[in-house]
C-alpha cells in the first residue's frame, strides 16, 4: 500500500485484517486512515490478490520454516521486527514470502517478542504446529521469545 503526501511516496503495509476498503477502479482506497483532500492511502488491487494468493499458499503447506529478526540503529530510524516463511510446494518447488517487517516499539523484552511473532501468526492464520522451525539470533530476548511461545527455533 503506498501513502502519498508531502511530495513523496513511502511504503506501508498492515495486516489484512485491520482493513476496510472501498474499490475505485484499479484501487482499494483504505478507510481506516483519514482522507484529506491533499493526502490519500489506496493499494493496488494487484497488491491485494498476490497477499490473498500467499495467505492461501501458506495455510495449505504442511510445514514452514520461519526466519525472524529484530534491527534497531545503523541507517534506520527506528527498531524493526521481520518474519519471513520458506515451504515447499505441491510441485516439491521452494518458496518464499516476507510476511511480516514493521516497527518495533516498546522494550524488546522476550515477552514483547514472543507476543508480537504471536500477533502475526494470528494475523495470517498460521496456527504454531504449522512451524517445523524458526531460524532467530541468539540474544537472550529472542530465546526467550520462542522458549515463552513454545516454538522450535536455531540460532543462525
Amino acid at each position: 500500500m503506498h501513502y502519498r503526501g508531502g511530495g513523496g511516496r513511502r511504503h506501508v503495509t498492515h495486516p489484512p485484517h485491520l482493513r476496510t476498503r472501498t474499490v475505485h477502479g484499479p484501487y482499494a482506497v483504505d478507510a481506516d486512515y483519514p482522507q484529506t483532500r491533499n493526502s490519500w492511502i489506496r493499494t493496488p488491487l494487484m497488491y491485494l490478490k498476490v497477499e490473498e494468493s500467499v495467505g492461501e499458499s501458506v495455510l495449505t503447506a504442511n510445514g514452514l520454516g520461519i526466519t525472524t529478526g529484530e534491527r534497531t540503529g545503523g541507517s534506520t530510524a527506528g527498531a524493526f521486527v521481520g518474519v519471513s516463511v520458506h515451504w515447499v510446494g505441491s510441485w516439491w518447488d521452494c518458496r518464499f514470502a516476507m510476511l511480516n517487517c514493521k516497527e518495533f516499539t516498546g522494550r524488546h523484552s522476550g515477552d514483547m517478542s514472543a507476543d508480537k511473532f504471536e500477533t502475526m501468526l494470528a494475523t495470517w492464520t498460521i496456527p504454531k504446529d504449522s512451524c517445523h522451525l524458526v531460524l532467530r539470533d541468539n540474544a537472550a530476548n529472542m530465546v526467550r521469545a520462542f522458549q515463552h511461545a513454545h516454538i522450535p527455533s536455531l540460532i543462525d
